[in-house]
């Protein structure tokens, strides 16, 4: 079955970047960050908007973005609020990137002084990362093979689960052996 997925490419290129917002923080910093996965340390991003905190992260003050491990591809995919992210990158929602795009590990933080939206800081982390990466991009549409899961026409055929996420099921359904 053909599905349609909304695809992002980035190209690394030499001149500097164009097309994107003006919006930019006061003070910002993106670092190689070579310290080891585990032991309580794990890629995080984050940041804070005068709308609320993104609920993916834990606590980050207000008008800053945090990321620690993170990869080029992990900071994109947040900034552009693709699927993916932390849990599961899908590497092909982002084409055309180098090999370093999803190995190498970032630390950032970036900070402003008078609080924006969520969505004006990951616009304004997209240009940060445009400039940085030297990055371009734009959307395409692409027709992809896929399943999709959805409910028979006489309705599901799974049982429900109660508060404490047991399965209940009817007297008459259980059998003895």
């Amino acid at each position: 079955m053909k599905q349609l997925l909304i695809t992002m490419v980035l190209i690394c290129y030499v001149a500097p970047a164009s097309g994107f917002s003006q919006l930019v923080f006061d003070v910002e910093s993106l670092k190689p960050d070579t310290r080891p996965i585990g032991n309580g340390m794990s890629p995080t991003i984050g940041c804070h908007g005068s709308d609320g905190t993104d609920p993916s992260f834990r606590v980050v003050p207000m008008g800053m973005c945090v990321g620690t491990l993170a990869t080029a591809q992990m900071l994109v995919e947040y900034a552009f609020d693709l699927p993916g992210g932390l849990s599961r990158s899908l590497k092909e929602t982002i084409t055309g990137r180098p090999d370093w795009f999803d190995k190498d590990r970032f630390s950032l933080q970036a900070k402003l002084e008078n609080p924006v939206t969520l969505k004006d800081m990951r616009t304004m982390l997209q240009t940060m990362l445009a400039d940085r990466f030297n990055l371009r991009s734009h959307l395409e549409t692409r027709e992809v093979d896929g399943y999709i899961l959805s409910e028979d026409r006489n309705g599901a055929k799974l049982d429900p689960e109660d508060d404490l996420g047991s399965v209940v099921r009817p007297a008459s359904s259980l059998q003895r052996s």
